[in-house]
């Protein structure tokens, strides 16, 4: 449910657009624009991504923490940043019981994480970045679908 650009702000001001849409599965994915510009703190983060989360049937929810970053391509980036707001995803999910997928533990536990974002921007994920981010998704809704029986 994340656009480019968004912080948790934006997204929480826009959530009837996204309940309205009805969807079988509901990926939220902020925390990286709150870290860049700092726009909101590590806690009004957590309380917009538990509106957010609050707004869908949890079931349907899959929550994306806050990724890696290059920060030679991004000085502006910060890693120590974004993992706190990824802790505060996991936190919030954890609470309100739904999945949560811990994108920063998984770009940082690899050797070469920056195959996962695009060279120009240091940020965005990259072709490898998306297909890795496609499958760890794919698994999550498989999981819930088996679960379902």
């Amino acid at each position: 449910m994340g656009n480019r650009g968004e912080s948790s702000s934006d997204g929480l001001a826009r959530i009837n657009e996204a309940v309205d849409a009805e969807g079988d599965f509901v990926v939220i994915s902020f925390g990286t624009n709150d870290s860049l510009k700092q726009k909101n703190t590590v806690e009004e983060f957590g309380e917009n991504i538990k509106e957010i989360i609050e707004s869908f049937d949890a079931s349907k929810v899959i929550l994306l923490t806050t990724g890696y970053i290059d920060t030679d391509t991004l000085p502006i980036g910060d890693n120590d940043r974004q993992r706190r707001y990824a802790e505060k995803a996991k936190q919030v999910a954890e609470e309100v019981g739904v999945i949560v997928l811990d994108l920063h533990h998984h770009m940082t536990v690899y050797p070469k994480p920056n195959e996962f974002v695009q060279k120009f921007d240091g940020i965005h994920p990259s072709t490898e970045g998306y297909h890795f981010l496609g499958a760890l998704i794919a698994r999550d809704i498989k999981e819930k679908l088996l679960a379902e029986g």
